[in-house]
């Protein structure tokens, strides 16, 4: 996982080509003009999802992870914590869904505060549960890019 300010976003450009086109998109548009909904950026390798959400109680939230994208998670407005723990041989408590790139846990996990203009970069080995409020219940702008892992 990688936590980092937007301004620092570039120096992960060398990650991988498709993480490339993915940075180089959120650098060249003006993020906050898209509505909410599915974008495709490079046909299946570069999806944008501009997701609009109230923050929930940490029970409400999932805890899940993905095989076969990356996610950069941008926080455009508000501010929500993000629990975190790294997979090892911890078994779903929902299997994998092949459709949806996406399994649940309900693990003991870490967490951090993803503030306006910060990012986050969650691999596959990165379970992550996202949406938890703050110090109270706030509506976030928060776009997540989909990143094939090749």
């Amino acid at each position: 996982m990688i936590h980092d300010n937007f301004i620092n976003i570039e120096k992960y450009k060398s990650i991988s080509p498709n993480i490339a086109s993915a940075i180089d998109f959120l650098i060249s548009h003006d993020l906050n003009t898209f509505s909410a909904g599915k974008y495709e950026i490079h046909k299946d390798k570069v999806i944008m999802l501009v997701n609009k959400y109230q923050t929930k109680s940490s029970e409400e939230c999932k805890l899940e992870a993905h095989k076969k994208y990356i996610d950069i998670q941008l926080m455009l407005i508000g501010n929500e914590k993000i629990g975190h723990f790294l997979l090892e041989n911890e078994k779903p408590s929902e299997e994998y869904s092949e459709e949806k790139d996406v399994m649940f846990f309900k693990e003991e996990y870490c967490s951090f505060n993803l503030k306006r203009n910060e990012f986050a970069i969650f691999f596959p080995n990165d379970v992550h549960k996202p949406g938890i409020a703050l110090n109270s219940f706030e509506y976030v702008t928060k776009i997540v890019m989909k990143v094939k892992v090749e």
